[in-house]
């Protein structure tokens, strides 16, 4: 089989998200109800990373949840950019590097990158920060990018088993964690790059713009 076919149906054995998805949270300050699968308009499911990477190699935690209720960290963000992608998906890079060299221009539209890295090419080793760290560095290493892996997802269970595709990116509106873009391949960094006005080179342009992801 093909990686990615090896990949969905990997993550789909794992276990399903349960009813707890599906209803509104209790803690602090109310995490607005949400579905088991990012959708656009619909509210980003807060899932949590117990190890995650910033750009200056510091590692910590990150959590959409207390990206939501955290005022005093993220007070300033407006939108978050969600890459999700594959080591083995060569358009996984081009978001990565893409998007990357544009982390000034994020940054100055209060815009928060964060790579996911879902899946790894060794079908017996899970996506760890480490590797999603790995990756990033080898592209574009001063991005300001938070880098995450799947194993290290905490709650809900896993992000990998809901995709069909990779990359998919997301934006994701901090004020209300609705997803408000969800795009794959090139055509999901194009929408990206439309959405916040980020004017593209001639490079980047001719990519094949009909690529799906993977």
């Amino acid at each position: 089989d093909r990686p990615h076919v090896q990949f969905v149906d990997r993550h789909r054995r794992l276990a399903s998200l349960d009813e707890s998805m599906n209803r509104e949270e209790k803690r602090g300050c109310g995490y607005p109800a949400y579905p088991s699968t990012p959708e656009e308009g619909s509210v980003m499911p807060h899932h949590s990373w117990s190890k995650a990477y910033d750009a200056d190699g510091a590692i910590g935690g990150f959590s959409l949840y207390d990206a939501y209720c955290d005022d005093e960290r993220w007070g300033d963000t407006e939108h978050f950019v969600l890459i999700v992608g594959a080591p083995w998906c060569p358009i996984t890079y081009t978001a990565i590097e893409d998007l990357g060299l544009m982390s000034d221009a994020f940054t100055s539209k209060n815009v928060q990158l964060v790579y996911i890295q879902v899946d790894d090419r060794d079908p017996e080793t899970g996506a760890s920060a480490d590797h999603a760290n790995e990756l990033v560095n080898h592209f574009v290493p001063a991005a300001d990018m938070i880098r995450v892996g799947d194993i290290d997802n905490v709650e809900p269970l896993s992000l990998g088993h809901t995709l069909e595709a990779v990359p998919l990116i997301l934006v994701v509106e901090r004020s209300t964690m609705r997803v408000v873009i969800r795009g794959l391949g090139v055509r999901g960094i194009e929408m990206i790059q439309t959405f916040f006005d980020l004017s593209t080179t001639d490079d980047e342009e001719s990519v094949g713009s009909d690529t799906e992801g993977v």
